[in-house]
């Protein structure tokens, strides 16, 4: 929904109108309100430029509403609606890794939410019952209220956020704060914060029903583990290896990847239900024989797309980075290190990676330009000069 909101100013200033978006809650129940309330209140109390912001809230006929700044699209129909523009400086791939770290940087901020012992969140109305029932969190809460407002002496205390819900229709796109709005200008900014969840801990244990979108659900949720902040990487992940089709091919590029997606996994010594994961999901479920567990793994068309993008005759060395960075620390099943095998990567460390292939240009003129598909190596090779030089990789 769409309001025009009327404010007196000079002449010379009134540009555009002033436009905002409302959401109405579905749900009529006021503790639901409260939890997205909430965690938005924290969300904009500190301002992220990749988070949006929440301006104001209000119930009009026994409904909730919530007040936002207008988007123009989401990243969704940003993609279909726009064709990347390449030309002799990288501009879009320059545009693109910017958006992209700013999205890890905000997903970081959340994961880790920095509070003092005065902060409310854990006795927010609805809130630390419904989300917090542990004896550590009822702890916390009691520190709370016996430390809150002794003044001096706030000790700072981690919360952890979880999204719970990336996927490209809630990334709004907003025109560059300069006004253009043509090209593929703009700023991207995580919405919808009604699954989000504030915890002391990191990982929980997964919930039954656990809303999310089908195509992005990380494996855990099939799988009896818990779910943590990572969650939300795999998601991102997703959505970046979406981004670099769109980037190399448009909205035309990004559907084939989809319909690669659904066609079915080929399985090695393993069996599952193929007719449940015959979706556009990036990994599937089956059971190992020999152990009888219920395991999952990336799917082969997600994998063999990777490798496609690398061979790509428009493939650079920030794509190749990008794509290790996608496939080794994202896009990976196990969440907990276990006998020294890869695990999927925290958000910060995401960020942090992101910000060195950013500045690839001061280690390569080319970087962002020049051709460098994998054509003219042999895998073993690429893989060690790839991983020699990516933070973290060792």
């Amino acid at each position: 929904m769409l309001i025009f909101i009327h404010v007196a100013k000079p002449q010379a200033s009134r540009s555009e109108p002033n436009v905002f978006a409302v959401k109405k809650l579905v749900s009529r129940d006021q503790s639901t309100f409260e939890q997205e309330v909430e965690v938005l209140r924290r969300v904009s109390r500190r301002p992220h430029p990749h988070l949006i912001n929440l301006l104001a809230t209000y119930k009009y006929d026994d409904q909730y509403h919530l007040l936002f700044p207008w988007a123009p699209a989401n990243l969704f129909i940003f993609w279909r609606n726009n064709n990347p523009q390449h030309d002799e400086t990288g501009s879009t791939a320059r545009w693109l890794v910017e958006q992209c770290r700013g999205l890890a940087s905000a997903l970081a901020t959340i994961h880790r939410y920095q509070r003092t012992s005065t902060d409310s969140i854990l006795n927010a109305p609805g809130l630390a019952s419904k989300l917090l029932d542990t004896p550590e969190a009822r702890l916390a809460r009691t520190q709370s209220r016996e430390t809150k407002g002794k003044g001096k002496g706030k000790h700072p205390e981690v919360l952890h956020c979880r999204h719970g819900d990336i996927k490209p229709e809630n990334i709004l796109w907003f025109p560059s704060p300069s006004g253009k709005s043509g090209g593929n200008n703009g700023v991207l900014k995580i919405s919808d914060f009604g699954v989000a969840e504030f915890n002391v801990h990191e990982s929980v244990p997964r919930s039954e029903g656990m809303p999310a979108s089908l195509l992005y659900k990380a494996p855990e949720v099939y799988l009896d583990a818990d779910i943590s902040t990572k969650y939300d990487v795999w998601g991102l992940g997703c959505i970046f290896l979406e981004f670099l089709a769109w980037f190399f091919g448009g909205w035309e590029y990004f559907n084939d990847f989809l319909n690669k997606r659904m066609a079915p996994d080929k399985v090695v010594g393993r069996t599952f239900d193929s007719r449940k994961f015959r979706s556009g999901m990036f990994f599937v479920i089956g059971t190992n024989p020999a152990t009888g567990a219920r395991e999952a793994w990336v799917k082969d068309s997600v994998r063999q797309f990777i490798h496609e993008l690398h061979s790509h005759q428009r493939c650079t060395e920030f794509v190749n980075d990008f794509l290790d960075l996608i496939e080794h620390n994202m896009l990976v099943v196990e969440v907990v290190e276990v006998k020294g095998e890869p695990s999927r990567a925290h958000s910060a460390k995401v960020e942090t990676r992101l910000e060195w292939i950013q500045h690839g240009e001061r280690r390569s003129s080319g970087y962002f330009t020049s051709q460098a598909p994998w054509t003219s190596r042999w895998p073993w090779d690429r893989d060690r000069q790839r991983h020699s030089g990516l933070p973290g990789q060792h």
